[in-house]
């Protein structure tokens, strides 16, 4: 089972010095997001009932699972820029 990433890291090096280095807890934003997921799940089940003749209504349903996973296959990524003098770094674990 996947899990979603619970730390996003970013570190800003600009001529060779430091300047930003940030650890962003994503691990505390998920019970929000859990909470609205909830709150919108009945809007997105009527959506869904009401478009399912044109055929898009299937689509509403999974649109949540596959954002999921999405998100969940985040974990692990790394973005790494440098220009001259300047480096962006993020990093989601």
């Amino acid at each position: 089972m996947t899990r979603p990433p619970l730390v996003l890291r970013v570190r800003v090096v600009e001529d060779g010095r430091r300047k930003v280095r940030l650890w962003i807890p994503l691990f505390l934003l998920w019970p929000g997001v859990l909470l609205l997921l909830v709150a919108l799940a009945p809007f997105a089940v009527v959506a869904a009932l009401v478009l399912w003749r044109k055929g898009t209504g299937r689509r509403i349903l999974l649109a949540a699972p596959l954002c999921v996973d999405a998100l969940c296959a985040m974990r692990g990524l790394e973005v790494n820029v440098v220009d001259k003098d300047d480096r962006v770094y993020v990093s989601i674990w």
